[in-house]
């Protein structure tokens, strides 16, 4: 159980980065657009990260759960075993810092008048 888990979070990883690059790589031409296009690729970077947090947070509840169940003492916790994760560690560090999100953020402000 603790093996799939463990694929299981850098198969998700894995798929959030990928998909992080696509829209990076979007994210300049939109931008030079403009109008709907712009609107359009923001409106995905928003569910994106929605969609990222989201899995995030069901993974940890998966990786808790399974350390709960199958508590051996000889056997580190699943999540600080998936800290060591490049691909994970990866993940969460795009999660607080990505520049896509930061561009989100800014791109809400100015839609908002902030």
């Amino acid at each position: 159980r603790r093996e799939r888990l463990r694929d299981e979070a850098q198969s998700s990883a894995c798929a959030f980065l990928q998909r992080e690059r696509d829209l990076l790589a979007r994210l300049p031409q939109s931008i030079g657009r403009g109008g709907s296009g712009a609107d359009k690729l923001w409106s995905e970077v928003a569910d994106f990260k929605r969609e990222a947090l989201a899995e995030r947070a069901r993974l940890q509840r998966l990786c808790q759960a399974s350390d709960i169940a199958g508590r051996r003492g000889a056997e580190p916790p699943l999540e600080s075993l998936l800290a060591e994760d490049p691909t994970v560690t990866a993940f969460d560090l795009s999660l607080q810092h990505s520049l896509l999100f930061e561009e989100l953020l800014r791109y809400q402000e100015a839609a908002s008048g902030a």
